[in-house]
């Protein structure tokens, strides 16, 4: 491109979007896993709170009664309410485990030099060009000069 903010604009906009590309190409499954385990982990302390209230309220209700039906139900509502904790800790272990996971796989990159409007031309050097095709140029016509008469002779050797 013969503009140079132009270049620069277009050189920061190539690197900033392959830079976004990059980093949701690498970390596409860590995100994919770390939105399955959230969902699970919200479901599981759905799960969890209502054991829990569950079990409070009939804790609450049967408070001095002795009877083996009651502490039977109880004794299940116990269980119930820890297989939703032990599944909801676990939940959250592995969620914390999806987060760390999505970071570690998430590239850092780092832009060295900024694209810049340079403030002066750099190439081609037109005069350094000039004087290389003058001095070619002078040497072609030297050597067809020079070489023509000698060129003749060894024709008419021959």
């Amino acid at each position: 491109m013969q503009d140079p903010l132009v270049v620069a604009q277009v050189t920061s906009y190539v690197v900033k979007n392959l830079t976004k590309y990059i980093i949701e190409y690498r970390t596409k499954k860590a995100k994919t896993d770390l939105t399955f385990v959230s969902a699970r982990t919200a479901e599981a302390e759905a799960k969890y709170l209502e054991a829990l209230q569950t079990l409070a309220a009939y804790k609450d209700r049967n408070k001095n009664v002795i009877l083996s039906s009651v502490l039977t139900e109880e004794e299940q509502l116990q269980s119930e309410y820890d297989l939703a904790f032990d599944m909801y800790s676990a939940l959250a272990k592995q969620l914390e485990q999806s987060k760390i996971k999505v970071q570690e796989a998430t590239p850092v990159f780092n832009v060295m030099d900024p694209a810049q409007v340079p403030l002066k031309k750099n190439k081609p050097k037109t005069s350094l060009t000039l004087v290389v095709m003058l001095f070619l140029g002078g040497c072609i016509s030297a050597g067809i000069i020079f070489g023509k008469p000698a060129y003749k002779k060894f024709i008419k050797k021959i």
